[in-house]
């Protein structure tokens, strides 16, 4: 898998974008959840995280999507939506992630997923 080199004003960060499981916003900074339990503060904003990931291609391992305002997901850990609780969840089968989102964003989210199941078959 490639890897991705976010190249800050102050800072540079190479990700290896298969063992991300999701990036969260933080005003003008962003917070890289890895399925291992480490965090990282990335000098960016969710936009340029989102555009930087656009440049590689989905697989099995890494399919990267927007949801909501706040969240970049990879989709390979998708676990878990809970609506009513307002709670995603990222495993990749040993550790658990939970992230708060937004119900209007989940329920979107869902959608997306459930209108992508259809079209596969």
């Amino acid at each position: 898998m490639k890897k991705i080199i976010l190249n800050g004003r102050d800072e540079m960060v190479v990700l290896n974008p298969s063992s991300v499981a999701c990036f969260q916003a933080d005003d003008n900074y962003c917070v890289a959840y890895y399925v291992s339990g480490l965090t990282t503060h990335i000098a960016m904003s969710l936009l340029q995280i989102e555009t930087a990931l656009a440049g590689i291609a989905k697989s099995m391992d890494c399919d990267f999507v927007r949801v909501g305002r706040s969240f970049i997901v990879n989709q390979a850990y998708l676990y878990q939506i809970q609506v009513l609780r307002q709670k995603l969840v990222l495993s990749d089968g040993r550790k658990i992630i939970t992230i708060t989102v937004p119900r209007d964003a989940l329920k979107r989210y869902k959608a997306h997923i459930a209108e992508k199941e259809q079209k596969q078959q």
